[in-house]
């Protein structure tokens, strides 16, 4: 007789079990007086084995997670191992196991099988979560769809009207505030002219470890990220969130601390502050329990744009004359046109002056970079008023000098400078063109030429690191053009995890640096070095202590306010509102924890199977189109089928093949490369190559490959000897995190 599936149950579902059968049998007459033995009743466990039983529970070992809020240890423990019978092994059993109640073959009916309940054997199951009935499972999914598809409140409780009036689900709540269990009352803190609501740092560090299910040790270290967003366009509604992230930990994501709500930023940012700093002291000094350890957080680093650090620091905007973060420079007030006399410019052309320090700051040496009172920042134990304050990729090279360089180029007051009509015409079908090759792992493509004022930070990124010379490369004098290049040497160098580290790269970056800045007064005039030009300068020095120039980037923060924003959905009350929503997603999260743990995984995974070829004779397996490879995606089609193999072998590719258990590539390689500039250094200690002359088909093993490819046409000239040729890049690390 086949055996019916294994049930997990625990001892109290067991115990309300028994009750409940003797409860039925006892009504319908079958025990009278105690005269009749429950059928399959287990035999009371007298002290000693409740003990044992006990001794059993408490010596497994802790679920791997575990939250600051103590309400919500059970739910999340239960879900946490959801895959446990997956992994569980019926052939290691060496007892049968029936549902409660069954009349197993060779069984007399109704004799007590007391010997058969094993209560030792439950000492690896106690922890397993309990079955999850239809109805809790669907009351689940209808939570997770509304709270990621942000479907309006309205709808869902249409929704819900709608499935009660079938019998089978009258138990579905009837309002999403109970399917969502949505806080009902959220006390707000005034905070001059709006309010501020503080999450906390420690109950959002717990769900960014549980998160990412590793674990942190007892110190962990905290970015943090202060900028203001506006809540709608038509009004002066706006947030001013205080977001944390872990540092140094790629796929993780920023938290909420706090969040300010108001019709202008707060006046006193002290009293803004407040709370965030009280709970970060102490956290530094006795620190929070987390998996039964006492864990310390030390804030190391603010990475911010120039006014959100002017307004938490105190000091002097970007436009002051001592505004420079990092050292004791005076700007310049510049007129490049006696004429116009609003036309002036604070320009810092000085490139080697005195640097500021912590103790500096604190006792203002210098009291023109700072604004009246002090800043409650001060207080924060260990933190370094100077180095702790980032100068971020984001904001400094990509908004910053990039953008200021693309704007010279194509609309430049300066005819020396500025591109002609043709050649502007030209960098226009090459970016329509380097579209079709962005890679998937970029979260948008290069904008049209008409909208270089208007592109997003991202676009400007992938010019300075990947599309900058081959977009460029004779279409601006050759002078423009190697300046050009010192930068983008630099900014590659900076941004590689596995060169930036070195002393002799940081010096040579820092030499780049300060030449690309001194040489920016002789090509676009002293109006150009502005405060984010100079920045340039201050940058190595950051990549020194806080590792690739991506690894400090604001980019996560800025992904993060708009998820924000787009949480609210009305005008009355966003604060409260956002709070709200928060919450629920947090609870749905908490339901879902074991699938964001797997998908923080990188595991290889082969994907979209077929039969269509190519293969190479004697290769024979499975087929696929698609390979998910350490975070990058890898498929057979353009923009994602180019690789680099070790010995820096670049190669198309045309098929994956499973074979033996290994993974097999089956594509073409470039016969011939080359560097595409020698200056300031080869390109290919870039890892960036002109490639040619493809190969015949052949094959490689999944183990040679070391990276993925950006790889665009070169738009050079098709010459015999060198037919259409590409430009491949090697993706950056950072790059290849999904």
């Amino acid at each position: 007789m086949r055996r019916k599936r294994r049930t997990i149950v625990s001892e109290r579902q067991l115990r309300n079990r028994i009750r409940e059968d003797a409860a039925h049998l006892e009504a319908e007459g079958a025990l009278i007086h105690g005269s009749i033995t429950p059928p399959l009743q287990p035999t009371p466990l007298v002290e000693s084995e409740e003990e044992e039983l006990g001794a059993s529970f408490h010596d497994s070992p802790p679920p791997p997670h575990d939250f600051a809020d103590s309400s919500l240890q059970e739910t999340v423990d239960l879900h946490l191992l959801t895959d446990c019978d997956s992994q569980y092994d019926s052939s290691q059993d060496s007892y049968d196991s029936y549902e409660y109640g069954s009349n197993p073959e060779g069984e007399p009916e109704g004799e007590d099988r007391r010997e058969d309940w094993d209560f030792g054997e439950w000492e690896d199951e106690y922890l397993l979560p309990p079955a999850v009935t239809e109805q809790e499972q669907l009351i689940r999914d209808l939570a997770a769809w509304t709270v990621y598809c942000n479907i309006p409140r309205t709808h869902v409780n249409k929704l819900l009207v709608i499935l009660r009036k079938h019998p089978s689900y009258e138990s579905i709540p009837k309002d999403y505030r109970t399917l969502l269990k949505s806080v009902r009352n959220v006390p707000v803190k005034l905070v001059d002219p709006g309010s501020y609501f503080h999450f906390g740092i420690a109950k959002g560090l717990s769900r960014s470890l549980q998160t990412l299910g590793r674990d942190m040790g007892s110190d962990i270290k905290i970015f943090v990220n202060i900028d203001g967003i506006p809540i709608a366009k038509s009004g002066s509604s706006q947030f001013w969130p205080i977001l944390g992230k872990i540092a140094w930990v790629k796929r993780c994501k920023p938290f909420i601390i706090g969040v300010y709500w108001g019709p202008k930023k707060p006046i006193d940012v002290n009293i803004y502050l407040a709370d965030f700093v009280e709970e970060a002291t102490l956290l530094e000094v006795t620190g929070f329990e987390y998996c039964l350890i006492i864990v310390f957080v030390t804030i190391v680093a603010f990475i911010c744009d120039r006014p959100a650090l002017s307004f938490i620091l105190s000091i002097k905007g970007h436009t002051g004359y001592f505004s420079c973060l990092k050292c004791v420079t005076e700007g310049v007030s510049y007129r490049p046109n006696v004429n116009k006399r609003n036309s002036i410019f604070i320009v810092f052309p000085e490139l080697n002056a005195p640097l500021r320090t912590d103790a500096s700051f604190r006792s203002r040496e210098n009291p023109q970079h700072h604004l009246p009172g002090s800043s409650l920042l001060e207080n924060l134990f260990h933190f370094n008023l100077v180095d702790g304050v980032l100068l971020d990729g984001m904001h400094v090279t990509d908004l910053g000098a990039m953008k200021k360089l693309i704007l010279h180029y194509i609309k430049g007051k300066y005819q020396r400078v500025r591109m002609s009509r043709v050649s502007r015409a030209i960098l226009a079908y090459r970016i329509s063109e380097c579209r079709k090759y962005v890679p998937s792992e970029f979260p948008r493509k290069i904008e049209s030429l008409e909208f270089v004022g208007q592109w997003k930070a991202t676009s400007y990124r992938m010019v300075k690191l990947y599309l900058g010379p081959v977009l460029l490369k004779n279409l601006i004098r050759d002078d423009l053009f190697d300046h050009f290049l010192l930068f983008h040497t630099a900014m590659k160098l900076l941004s590689d995890e596995t060169k930036c580290f070195k002393p002799e790269i940081l010096i040579y970056c820092q030499n780049l640096l300060v030449k690309f800045v001194h040489d920016c007064i002789n090509l676009f005039g002293l109006q150009f070095v502005s405060s984010n030009i100079h920045h340039l300068i201050h940058v190595v020095f950051d990549v020194s202590r806080f590792g690739p120039l991506d690894s400090f980037s604001a980019y996560s923060f800025e992904n993060c306010l708009q998820i924000l924003k787009n949480l609210v959905r009305k005008s009355a009350m966003p604060l409260q509102q956002l709070v709200k929503r928060i919450g629920e997603i947090e609870i749905v999260q908490m339901l879902n924890t074991q699938e964001e743990l797997r998908n923080n995984l990188l595991v290889d995974q082969l994907l979209h199977c077929h039969q269509n070829g190519p293969v190479l004779p004697g290769i024979f397996g499975f087929q696929y189109k698609t390979l998910i490879f350490k975070g990058t995606t890898l498929c057979t089609i353009i923009p994602d089928n180019c690789i680099f193999l070790t010995a820096n072998r670049v190669i198309l590719i045309e098929n994956f093949v499973e074979q033996n258990n290994e993974i097999l590539i089956i594509g073409r390689q470039f016969l011939n490369d080359g560097d595409f500039f020698t200056l300031p250094i080869p390109s290919r200690q870039l890892h960036c190559y002109e490639v040619w002359n493809l190969s015949f088909l052949n094959s490689w093993p999944l183990r040679e490959v070391i990276g993925k490819a950006f790889i665009v046409p070169s738009f050079e000239i098709i010459t015999p000897e060198k037919p259409q040729s590409y430009v491949a890049s090697l993706l950056l690390s950072n790059d290849c995190i999904l």
